[in-house]
């Protein structure tokens, strides 16, 4: 038990946590059908050391709206970035503090994707 207890204290101690969080297609289906899995074109994960989000796209989707809310606090930040260099940098500008963070992602073609981020 004590083994256990000290791993888990240890692996919360690294100054730089990167944090992977999922992204997930939003949309409105009113009949449920079988259907296969959504391709969701890009990837996230966030830096504690930096304060940074970074997103990995793995094609080309034009010019991305991304907006970030942070649910505790109401700050939120919006910002439009290119995807055809595969991944972008995206400083957060709010305190470092934590909080539950949405970010929502819409695309030229009309599609939403959404994560929440939790830190």
């Amino acid at each position: 038990m004590f083994c256990c207890i000290a791993a888990s204290s240890m692996a919360q101690n690294e100054p730089d946590q990167y944090v992977d969080f999922q992204i997930v297609a939003q949309g409105h289906v009113d009949t449920p059908i079988y259907r296969s899995p959504a391709i969701i074109p890009v990837q996230g994960y966030y830096s504690s050391y930096l304060n940074t989000l970074y997103l990995s796209f793995t094609y080309d989707l034009g010019m991305v709206n991304v907006n970030i809310e942070n649910e505790m606090t109401g700050e939120s930040m919006s910002e439009v970035i290119p995807t055809d260099s595969g991944a972008q940098a995206i400083p957060l500008g709010f305190s470092s503090n934590g909080g539950v963070f949405t970010i929502t992602l819409s695309i030229p073609n009309g599609l939403q994707y959404i994560a929440v981020l939790e830190l």
